[in-house]
């Protein structure tokens, strides 16, 4: 699988929980290659999405698209916003939500975004600025250790953006 991370389009997004998984029952530095990993339900719907041709066999072209449409997001503790043609989206975190981890905030401000404006990107070919690195690592790598757990509830929301195509 790591092997196809550049080749086919959300591989690495789709290969996180496999490796969440093997982690969890397995540590390459102090065990060896012998020890035995149960196949759950859990990472079994997680390997339906490799044996699907369909998805591994789409491929992904050398050459970027041109981006046709850019949205631009921030938060901070208090609230977040983005911007897109002209149009602003905003809002303020709950107490609770006011207390997880910046990073969790900015990348939940860039989905809250997309979801808001989604019906508007179908068809295009979308940049997203943020002013946050680990955002913007975790969306061009679709990876983000320290914030894994966080982040998982909101990998449905990018599975489904992918599957439409936007």
């Amino acid at each position: 699988m790591a092997s196809c991370i550049e080749l086919i389009p959300n591989a690495r997004l789709f290969m996180r929980p496999i490796q969440l998984h093997l982690l969890s029952f397995w540590r390459p530095s102090c065990q060896d290659l012998s020890i035995k990993i149960p196949v759950t339900p859990h990472l079994k719907s997680h390997l339906s999405w490799w044996k699907n041709s369909a998805n591994t066999l789409r491929g992904q072209y050398f050459q970027l698209a041109q981006t046709s449409v850019t949205i631009t997001t921030d938060a901070s503790k208090t609230g977040y916003g983005g911007f897109m043609n002209n149009q602003i989206f905003q809002g303020e975190w709950s107490e609770m939500q006011s207390k997880k981890h910046i990073n969790s905030l900015e990348l939940e401000a860039v989905f809250l975004t997309l979801k808001h404006f989604l019906n508007q990107l179908k068809g295009q070919y979308v940049l997203i600025r943020s002013d946050n690195t680990t955002v913007v690592q975790y969306i061009n790598k679709n990876k983000g250790d320290e914030i894994a757990h966080s982040l998982l509830p909101n990998m449905g929301f990018m599975e489904s953006c992918n599957s439409k195509q936007y």
